[in-house]
């Protein structure tokens, strides 16, 4: 306890043993622990032992003889028998001042006190906030590389990411769609049947799918472009099997530390997928996505718009009613199409669309941006769906992405945050004023 005087007394010690020895022994062990004043005690039932027991001290009787401790002293020739009663054990209380034991004792428990706080409580705190900071930042790692599986388009010689694919739901499709249509020159739109042509952007994949009309050569070239997407030959699919099967290639669950049945990770993925189906409200920016169209269909040159089986516009719409039909068939499963513009664009054979669409550094920024929106709603649904943390602001910092050797933070996820029936990971942060008030009313020894 420290702040308290501390004393050492040692009892029924061999005669052999002369109290200068004892205390030059004794040494190294006083001045480890603060000892202010040795007392030793001979053993009195030993007849040797008498040139060490004082004289001024109550021996007690020969029924019930007591030991009688005394101040050791460093001098060598001490006599022990004429010791003074103010060097006795018995004579410390009278020299002990109430008011410095009382302080002394006061000091020691604010002590005890202020490590037990401090080091058994704050900075456990703090060690404990660190490794959930650690394990929240691994795990939502982990769930970001599982996610640029689907979302990433990589370099197959280095595995460099060269650039994000969209989530091509409905609403995309959609605008997608009407603005190549509103776009295209009349003597594109042959053979083709326009009847109840603008839709709301609210319908579902079947809707979608009604909404395109599309010729016999159309329909069976959208047959086979979905088809190529369907095998992974273009674009990547998303489901619940393929989220899980990622989760086990990038280790999600050990990141995190989490032990779960295949079969529960399994319906967590799928919940996932459906609910980011469900809630992805991602659109490109109609008015930039206008101007574009217009200007492809400028570049394209009327022999090549005209060469093809199908007609340019018939060829657009077979490659979007392909990313639309993807989802369907699937057994009851639900599956979801990544692809880029320009691979739903060279999907339809005209690859001037794609060297035009590539040749635009604003539109590859817009769809760059609304990749990244999709991306962050996906991570942070499978935060929720998982338990973690998606972000705290000076606890945890933003994910990012790296694309095109360029380095892009995802932005803040859109999506609703819902609290998950089993927490994960849980992180808390100490406020400031706390530690401040506790340092002023209980400061840290």
């Amino acid at each position: 306890m420290s702040g308290v005087s501390r004393y050492l007394a040692i009892n029924r010690i061999r005669p052999k043993y002369p109290p200068h020895e004892v205390l030059e022994d004794l040494e190294p062990l006083m001045s480890a622990h603060g000892i202010v004043a040795t007392y030793l005690a001979h053993d009195f039932e030993i007849p040797a032992s008498e040139r060490f027991i004082p004289q001024a001290a109550d021996r007690g009787n020969d029924v019930d003889p007591l030991p009688v401790f005394f101040e050791a002293s460093s001098q060598v020739d001490a006599d022990v028998v004429q010791t003074p009663r103010n060097q006795l054990l018995l004579a410390l209380p009278e020299q002990l001042n109430r008011s410095e034991l009382f302080n002394g004792f006061r000091q020691a428990q604010q002590t005890a006190l202020s490590q037990a706080v401090w080091e058994h409580g704050v900075d456990v705190l703090r060690d404990r906030l660190a490794s959930q900071k650690k394990r929240a930042e691994r795990g939502r790692q982990a769930i970001l590389d599982a996610s640029l599986d689907v979302f990433a388009r990589r370099d197959m010689a280095t595995g460099n990411i060269v650039e994000l694919r969209l989530h091509q739901s409905a609403r995309i499709i959609n605008q997608l769609t009407d603005a190549f249509s509103e776009a295209a020159p009349w003597y594109a739109r042959i053979g083709m049947k326009m009847n109840g042509f603008v839709s709301k952007l609210s319908r579902s994949a079947g809707e979608l799918v009604q909404k395109f009309n599309l010729s016999g050569a159309a329909r069976e070239k959208a047959e086979q472009i979905r088809e190529e997407f369907r095998k992974g030959a273009k674009g990547s699919l998303l489901s619940g099997e393929l989220l899980c099967e990622r989760y086990h290639r990038h280790d999600v669950l050990g990141q995190m530390r989490l032990e779960t049945t295949n079969e529960q990770l399994l319906t967590t993925c799928d919940l996932a997928v459906q609910r980011f189906n469900e809630e992805d409200k991602t659109a490109l920016d109609p008015d930039q996505l206008h101007r574009m169209a217009e200007e492809m269909w400028r570049q394209m040159s009327l022999l090549k718009k005209l060469q093809h089986g199908l007609t340019p516009i018939a060829a657009l719409f077979a490659s979007f009613a392909a990313a639309a039909m993807v989802p369907l068939d699937g057994g009851g499963m639900l599956i979801l199409m990544h692809a880029s513009i320009g691979e739903l664009l060279l999907a339809t054979g005209f690859t001037g669309l794609v060297t035009a669409w590539n040749g635009h550094g604003t539109l590859k920024a817009m769809e760059l941006q609304a990749a990244l929106q999709q991306l962050a709603d996906f991570v942070a649904v499978q935060c929720d769906s998982l338990g973690v943390p998606r972000w705290i602001e000076s606890a945890l910092p933003p994910l990012t992405v790296v694309v095109a050797d360029r380095t892009y933070p995802l932005p803040k996820p859109k999506v609703t945050q819902r609290e998950s029936a089993d927490t994960a990971i849980r992180i808390w942060q100490l406020r400031q004023s706390f530690v401040d008030q506790l340092h002023r009313c209980l400061p840290r020894c």
